[in-house]
């Protein structure tokens, strides 16, 4: 168990998910067996996952994923709409490493990771809704846990929990618990 408290950014108030990480099969373990047939699915129905090199190929994709549907977990998308120069901004002013996960060559979801001390912030986190039935998701934060492992990580902060019970069910599933900022873990 990681000794160091995780590093939560201060504009995260409340409670946050939190991904605890001593190592890849240690997390399997602590997930359900729903979730490891996810990632399973996800390989079967032919997702890959890697680290992206952040270029025009990747803002394109990634522009495309932002802009599938105005409407996302039963609310209003904010970044829908925008352009590929956007998105470029988004990306090339904050430092940090992509997750790309491709299904026959095009990028159908995408994790933006950027780290500090000894935490990881998923600081943006998509898919395609058109592939929600191939585990995109879940290879995601799988292809995640995988690189804090190999990098030395010990947490992960997937934003706020408690704002929608669909996605706050989809942390947990993959091993998030609430942690109160400033606070221990709930």
């Amino acid at each position: 168990m990681p000794t160091n408290p995780p590093t939560i950014p201060s504009y995260l108030k409340g409670t946050v998910a939190l991904l605890t990480i001593t190592s890849y099969d240690e997390w399997l373990l602590s997930i359900g067996n729903k979730t490891r047939n996810m990632l399973k699915k996800s390989v079967k129905e032919g997702i890959s996952t890697q680290i992206v090199t952040v270029d025009q190929t990747f803002f394109e994709g990634a522009t495309k994923i932002f802009n599938e549907t105005p409407i996302r977990q039963n609310r209003m998308f904010k970044h829908y709409g925008v352009s590929v120069e956007e998105v470029k901004n988004r990306f090339l002013f904050v430092p940090g490493v992509c997750v790309g996960a491709y299904f026959n060559g095009e990028l159908v979801g995408f994790a933006y990771l950027v780290m500090e001390d000894s935490t990881v912030l998923l600081s943006q986190f998509l898919s395609l809704t058109s592939h929600r039935d191939k585990a995109v998701n879940n290879a995601l934060i799988g292809k995640v846990v995988e690189f804090c492992v190999s990098k030395g990580f010990s947490y992960v902060v997937y934003a706020r929990f408690g704002n929608h019970p669909s996605l706050d069910r989809f942390k947990e599933s993959n091993g998030f618990k609430r942690y109160r900022v400033g606070g221990c873990c709930l």
